[in-house]
């Protein structure tokens, strides 16, 4: 949804989605697709109408599920669960696009959080080569497996 489709202004830098443009996931659920997201959709701004309601451009939200967050700086959306509850709300062999949009990017750093969640630096086995092998660095590790990997796939099994 970037700045300019077909060189009109549209999304990213105005506060309004032109009716004349539609999204991936509009557009996959008027080829039946069962759609959704969970966290942050479109925005900001105002996505428009379509027959007197409000256009959904990432599908429907499903982001009522939440959790206790493991930081003060970040969102207590239980996107694992949210996900869950909707892929259960799809029919069996519908197809379906779901969007995870992530509050967590903007957060910010608290340190120490994962000693709060008890990780240790041993927790990280390497540090890419780029990077010195540090305890910051290891803590900014550990910090983003926090993040990436126990919140959003805590409760998904692959």
């Amino acid at each position: 949804m970037g700045t300019y489709a077909g060189f009109r202004p549209c999304g990213k830098r105005r506060d309004y989605f032109s009716a004349e443009f539609k999204t991936y996931p509009e557009t996959l659920k008027d080829f039946g697709y069962f759609t959704g997201f969970t966290g942050k959709g479109w925005g900001p701004g105002n996505p428009g109408e379509v027959d007197g309601k409000t256009r959904e451009l990432c599908g429907k939200a499903w982001s009522s599920i939440k959790r206790e967050a493991p930081t003060k700086a970040m969102a207590t959306t239980d996107y694992s669960a949210n996900f869950i509850d909707f892929y259960d709300h799809k029919q069996k062999d519908q197809p379906f696009c779901f969007w995870y949009g992530a509050r967590e990017p903007h957060r910010r750093y608290e340190y120490g959080s994962w000693l709060k969640a008890g990780k240790k630096l041993s927790d990280i086995k390497e540090v890419p080569p780029f990077f010195p092998d540090n305890d910051i660095v290891r803590s900014l590790a550990v910090c983003r497996r926090l993040k990436s990997i126990d919140v959003c796939t805590s409760k998904c099994i692959y």
